[in-house]
């Protein structure tokens, strides 16, 4: 059995804290550091219309830094953002709001709540903050297309891929996340053959 003790702030700011917390386990007493962050949204789009699975491509400082990858700090990635807003709800109702804003900001779609298809909500970053993941698939024409909403520091482009090149991407491409790779495979346990 694991008993927490303690917590200590060492710092915190808009994105994300870290506390050292004292706890014990089988009758000893241990120290952990750990990071707090807002829960997230992940959602990949399909566009019917076009016939092709919209990512997002953006510089990414941390990977640069940690160069954690081969080649630039540049990532190919589900459209995603922090649940940092909406907050007069909670749970997966703050998550559909936050995915909405984020298609619309991130890619330049506008749909209504209904597109969104919710998928399994898991834990992520178990070792370092146990936040949560709300996943979703969606669906879009270029008839909802209404232009992107960029926030004042990001520079992102839209990643248009082939779903024949599915396979590809994720046998060769190194600079992309596991929440990525997780979307594009259910993608293709589960939706593939009614967009072929």
């Amino acid at each position: 059995m694991v008993e927490i003790i303690s917590t200590e702030r060492l710092f915190t700011n808009q994105f994300k804290s870290i506390d050292e917390v004292t706890y014990i386990r089988n009758g000893k007493q241990h120290k952990w550091i750990m990071s707090k962050g807002h829960d997230t949204v992940h959602i990949l789009v399909y566009n019917t219309t076009k016939r092709k699975l919209l990512l997002v491509k953006q510089s990414r400082i941390p990977v640069m830094f940690n160069k954690n990858h081969y080649g630039d700090s540049t990532t190919i990635e589900a459209c995603a953002g922090l649940i940092d807003g909406f907050t007069a709800y909670s749970g997966i109702d703050q998550a559909r709001l936050t995915a909405r804003a984020e298609l619309h900001e991130e890619l330049g779609y506008q749909v209504p709540a209904t597109n969104l298809t919710e998928l399994p909500r898991y834990i992520s970053g178990t070792g370092s903050s146990g936040s949560s993941c709300y996943p979703f698939y969606c669906e879009v024409t270029d008839d909802q297309f209404v232009g992107q909403c960029l926030g004042e520091h990001e520079d992102i482009e839209v990643y248009e891929l082939l779903p024949e090149r599915v396979n590809w991407f994720l046998s060769n491409q190194s600079n992309t996340d596991a929440t990525t790779r997780y979307l594009l495979q259910w993608w293709l346990l589960n939706i593939k053959e009614n967009n072929e």
